[in-house]
């Protein structure tokens, strides 16, 4: 009887650790589609990027999505174009039509770089990323 009530209590607790979680997952989801729609890319790639969100539904696409708006933003063709190639072509989640449009004009406009801009183009976002995160380590000045 005692192990039966404390298995019913355990089972209790996992059932509700699952729904918080699923409820969390659900709440960021949301904010990073709303971000979208308020074109706040940074703010939107922060919040798709949560790890617990890699695995749900659309997010990966939609960050993907997000990570290529930033990158066209700062003139990155060839970034960009290298992200969105990841996205189906038979992506159907929020923003699809979007979505699926950019993929289409990043990869038009690789066309019309030549190789040697498209290098620049990964040397300079290399350089900007390492410059961020030198910047940005704990214990430096």
């Amino acid at each position: 009887m005692k192990k039966a009530l404390l298995l019913g209590v355990f089972l209790l607790l996992v059932v509700a650790t699952v729904i918080a979680c699923t409820s969390q997952k659900e709440a960021e989801y949301k904010k990073g589609i709303e971000l979208i729609r308020q074109e706040e890319w940074q703010e939107a790639s922060l919040a798709l990027s949560l790890p617990a969100l890699e695995n749900y539904s659309h997010a990966q696409a939609l960050q993907r999505y997000v990570n290529a708006k930033l990158d066209m933003q700062k003139g990155y063709i060839a970034p960009a174009a290298g992200t969105v190639i990841k996205i189906p072509d038979d992506y159907n989640g929020y923003f699809s039509e979007q979505v699926l449009a950019f993929k289409k004009e990043v990869l038009q406009k690789l066309t019309e770089l030549t190789t040697e801009q498209i290098n620049d183009q990964y040397k300079a976002k290399e350089y900007e990323e390492k410059q961020k995160s030198q910047k940005y380590q704990p214990g430096r000045s």
